[in-house]
């Protein structure tokens, strides 16, 4: 194949690979390193299933792992937004629907090196609490977010 060109090819998935889910973030940390977290699936009885679990997928071996964390752990949610910041090590996790229509507009850091969770409080004006969002990495340690919605409206602040 054209080394130029674009192709998909379906990812060997060793170790354990995530529930099957929807919604959800998968985040680049690395070249070749990318970091899953939340989303939400149904179960037997069409119950939502929302998850906060943290899973890495390493494409040079293939292998999925599922991570041991610390600190304190975000509600489970599905629509959030998860920004990898390298200067920082650490990937932001901004809002997200936490079911039963419920909207976050809570912001927590997730330390890479040492697998730790740290809830952070925010200095007004923060945005509304809200769902797919998207959220931008600029001039290295800035975070953009733009759009979502609640309930009843969708933003384009």
């Amino acid at each position: 194949k054209n080394k130029n060109q674009m192709y998909w090819v379906q990812a060997k998935a060793l170790g354990d690979p995530p529930q099957p889910r929807l919604c959800h973030t998968l985040t680049t940390i690395s070249k070749n390193r990318f970091i899953l977290f939340g989303g939400w699936n149904s179960n037997e009885k069409y119950q939502e299933v929302r998850f906060n679990d943290l899973m890495i997928y390493d494409a040079d071996t293939s292998v999925w792992s599922i991570e041991q964390f610390t600190g304190d752990v975000p509600p489970p949610r599905s629509t959030h937004s998860f920004t990898f910041v390298p200067k920082l090590n650490i990937v932001v996790l901004f809002g997200g629907y936490a079911g039963n229509e419920v909207r976050l507009n809570d912001l927590y850091f997730f330390h890479i090196d040492s697998m730790h969770w740290e809830k952070k409080k925010m200095k007004a004006p923060f945005p509304c609490a809200r769902n797919t969002h998207t959220a931008s990495l600029v001039q290295e340690t800035k975070l953009v977010v733009f759009g979502g919605r609640d309930r009843n409206k969708f933003y384009n602040d």
